[in-house]
């Protein structure tokens, strides 16, 4: 057996190989599972409030200040 010979055989070998596991698929199902919708949607509204902060504070600072005469 020469060396192209053996290279095919290497190749097709790991051609198969490599078939079956795409066939199966990526098994996420463990990773999807860790993860707590309830904990993202918290996550996601705290953020959403840390970055509105500052605006909402400017809004009622500019209230008070119309509250009292010139």
């Amino acid at each position: 057996m020469n060396k192209t010979q053996k290279l095919l055989l290497i190749l097709s070998g790991l051609g198969m190989t490599l078939e079956q596991a795409l066939a199966a698929g990526v098994d996420l199902t463990t990773l999807t599972a860790a993860v707590d919708v309830s904990t993202v949607t918290a996550g996601v509204v705290a953020v959403a409030a840390i970055l509105m902060a500052p605006s909402v504070a400017k809004y009622a600072v500019n209230a008070i200040r119309r509250m009292f005469p010139k």
